[in-house]
């Protein structure tokens, strides 16, 4: 959802007092902002959901750098990892 709030902050255009150089380091420090503070999020929540489930009583254990490394390596990687890792989760724990 960040992602398309980023991408929306830097397609929308912002008017014509600007010049294309303060335009364009405005939307890609929006662009960064957002989109950053999302993968961030993703990645603490996927890392807190992978330990509580190493945690608990089911014989899955998902491994850390099978998940979160290509989500943060590759940035566009982060949805198939994200359903990747539900799909395994259903299967294994039985809930998303």
């Amino acid at each position: 959802m960040l992602f398309l709030a980023g991408l929306g902050v830097f397609v929308v255009p912002f008017g014509d007092t600007l010049t294309f150089l303060e335009n364009f380091v405005i939307r890609t420090a929006g662009f960064s902002l957002l989109t950053g503070t999302g993968v961030a999020l993703f990645s603490f929540g996927l890392a807190a959901d992978l330990t509580a489930v190493r945690g608990s009583t089911i014989e899955w254990t998902p491994g850390t750098r099978r998940y979160v490394l290509p989500a943060l390596l590759v940035l566009g990687l982060l949805p198939v990892v994200a359903a990747v890792y539900l799909f395994n989760r259903h299967r294994h724990v039985g809930v998303p």
